[in-house]
Order: C-alpha cells, then sequence, then structure tokens
C-alpha cells in the first residue's frame, strides 16, 4: 500500500518524511539530502519505510501526519508559526506574574532549551527581580526530574542582569524528591545574574566557580552535592554571603570528601562576610562540628546548624561539645539535633553550651524562609 509519515524533532525545526510508491520507498532526514530505493517488491519498500519510522521514533522523532495514497497530507504549520504558538502556549499555562516577581510552573512536558529561552524572555519582558521555578519535567535515571532547560535559559538571557533573586524549588514537595531534581550546572547563571543577592536551589546543581560581588544568601541542597561545588562556592570570593545553607546530602549518603572539602575551603577568605552557616547531613557531624571550631573564619560566625549524625555516636558528640565549648559559647544560635541525644536533659546541655538550641527550632532549607524574606 502507498502511503508516507511525516515527522518532527522538538529539537529540530524541519520535517522527516517517510514514503513508499509501489516497490520504491523515499526517505527524507534533515540534515541529511533525501535518498530513494527501488526493492524488489511493495511489501520490502513497506517493511523498509517501517524499520526506518522506528529507528527515528527510538531517536526522538514523533509522527505529526501520516497519508494513504489518493489523499493529500494536511500541511503543518511552519516552523516558525509553530514555534511562536507553543511560546504563547507556555507563556499563558506555565507563568505566573506578582508584580516584580514571575514564577514558571514547569510539568511534565519536556521543552528544548531554545522554547524555554523564547518563554522566559516573553516572561521577563516586563522586569523581574524575583524568579522562581517550580515543578519539573520528566527525566532520565538517576535523577528523574530536570529543570536544566530552564536555567540553562536564564544564563543566556541578557536580560537577567537585573534579577536579584533565583529560586528552584517546590516548596509542596518533599525534600527527598526535590534535591534529586537535575538542574544542570549552574556557574554559567550566576555569571550571567551579577544582581543576584539571593538564590535557593533545591537540586542536583554543579558549580565550577562562584566569584559574586552582590550575593548575599545563598541556599543549595542536592543529593547529594558534589565536593567540588563545595569548594567553589566557599573559594568565593563573595564579599557579601552572610548567611549559607548548604545540605550535602538528604537521603543519600553525602559524596566522599564533602565534610574534607567544606572544612578546606573555610580555611580561605573567600567569604570574610560570612556570619550564619547551616550544614545539613555531612559525613561525619560530629568531626565536623570540631574541625569547624579551628577554621580561621569561625570567631565571625554567629549561627550554626548541623542538621544530621552529630550524635550518632552519642559520647563522640558530646566530647566534641565538651572540648570546643569556650568557643561554641560565642555563637549565639548553635542548632543541634538534640533528640538524638539519650542521656542528658536539654537542661544539661544548655548549661554546657548556652547557645545551644534544638535543630527542631530552625529549617534553613523549607519555602517558607525565601517566601517570607
Amino acid at each position: 500500500m502507498d502511503g508516507s509519515y511525516r515527522l518532527r524533532h522538538r529539537a529540530i525545526d524541519q520535517l522527516a518524511t517517510l514514503a513508499v510508491s509501489g516497490a520504491s520507498v523515499r526517505i527524507h532526514v534533515p540534515p541529511a539530502p533525501a535518498t530513494a530505493r527501488t526493492l524488489a517488491s511493495p511489501a520490502a519498500a513497506v517493511a523498509a519505510m517501517n524499520a526506518e519510522l522506528i529507528r527515528l521514533t527510538e531517536k526522538g522523532w514523533s509522527i505529526v501526519d501520516v497519508a494513504t495514497a489518493g489523499e493529500e497530507p494536511e500541511e503543518p504549520p511552519s516552523a516558525p508559526e509553530e514555534a511562536r504558538d507553543e511560546v504563547a502556549e507556555l507563556v499563558a499555562e506555565q507563568i505566573v506574574r506578582a508584580g516584580d516577581a514571575v514564577t514558571v510552573k514547569v510539568d511534565d512536558d519536556e521543552v528544548t532549551a531554545e522554547t524555554a529561552l523564547a518563554v522566559l524572555r516573553r516572561a521577563l519582558d516586563g522586569g523581574c527581580r524575583e524568579l522562581i521555578i517550580e515543578g519539573a519535567h520528566s527525566f532520565r535515571a538517576p535523577w528523574y526530574q530536570t529543570v536544566e532547560p530552564w536555567c540553562s535559559a536564564l544564563a543566556r538571557l541578557g536580560g537577567a542582569a537585573q534579577l536579584a533573586r533565583f529560586v528552584v524549588d517546590t516548596s509542596f514537595q518533599p525534600l527527598t524528591r526535590q534535591a534529586s531534581v537535575h538542574c544542570g550546572d549552574l556557574t554559567g547563571l550566576f555569571r550571567a545574574c551579577p544582581a543576584l543577592e539571593l538564590a535557593h536551589v533545591i537540586g542536583w546543581a554543579p558549580i565550577e566557580s562562584l566569584a559574586h560581588e552582590r550575593l548575599e544568601d545563598l541556599t543549595l541542597m542536592a543529593d547529594p552535592i558534589e565536593p567540588g561545588t563545595v569548594k567553589a562556592v566557599l573559594r568565593g570570593p563573595s564579599p557579601r554571603l552572610s548567611r549559607l545553607a548548604l545540605g550535602l546530602s538528604y537521603e543519600q549518603a553525602a559524596a566522599p570528601g564533602a565534610d574534607a572539602a567544606l572544612l578546606s575551603g573555610l580555611t580561605g577568605d573567600g567569604l570574610p562576610a560570612l556570619s550564619e552557616l547551616h550544614i545539613a547531613y555531612p559525613e561525619d557531624g560530629a568531626a565536623l562540628l570540631a574541625g569547624l571550631v579551628t577554621c580561621p573564619g569561625f570567631a565571625r560566625l554567629r549561627v550554626l546548624s548541623i542538621a544530621g549524625n552529630v550524635f550518632d555516636d552519642e559520647e563522640r558528640g558530646l566530647a566534641a561539645l565538651h572540648e570546643h565549648r569556650a568557643a561554641l559559647a560565642g555563637l549565639d544560635a548553635l542548632y543541634l539535633p538534640l533528640e538524638d541525644v539519650m542521656n542528658h536533659t536539654d537542661e544539661e546541655l544548655f548549661a554546657l553550651v548556652p547557645s545551644l538550641r534544638s535543630i527542631d527550632d530552625v529549617n534553613p532549607f523549607a519555602g517558607s524562609r525565601y517566601r517570607a524574606s
């Protein structure tokens, strides 16, 4: 039977065509030129076309039109017109503006970086001081969800120069799910947004370097964070960064070397204004606490929190408190998982270190923090 298929790939603004006429099959998959073959029989031609159809669909091509002999296939809209319609539809469905704050409500349907760029450019045309990326597209293992097209688009967008607040988070989604969202490398994004004062990113977001003049408040959590990202953040220089929250992991174990990267980074002077430090789920909370006290910048800290395994070995955790109680007394607040201490009351612990508080009293990775600030 004679017939044809038209296919389109989301990343390519051209059509592929497969057609059979008698024993001849014609295949055109851009950017390659069209080819035509005459086979032994019409059945062999149909089999060849179907084999190519299967190969193309496995590579991301989608059928947009099918026609049999005697039918005229409907002409699809031109690529530019179709792209404009898709952008307008996405702006209407996924962009929410409230004053100078814009929220991108990402859904399961995949978009290309080019489409995300066009949508974001239009969404930010009216000016934007705060951008929140909420939700995620489906993605491949091991992440299963991604917002990388949107982060990548923002890094390329010159209009981001005035952006002061950037958030990747779905506040109603549990951290165990959000921390594994794939954001892609954010190095270029920070460079493209020189006015950023606050960044709150929950998801896998490696950073190769982070030197930023305006950044004051940074929250990063991934499952887990790469040690190289920890080093890049602490190396700076970011002269105004006063609050830093690093979720080294959440459900998984911290990456090997993450604690060492944190301690070595704090020996430098890349963050001279740092006064509030929050660490979640390190490799060894008790050893990290003891190591932090000896870092040159520790005396500048006013607030410190460590969530996770500080008291998994209760004796080691308490020994660290006893040994460093004088230095810890200089903090305004020290938040630790006191519920893990079984052999001492909270009152006994407060007498040991007056600044001690329960980790339950602070949640530096919650959406309520950036929404309220």
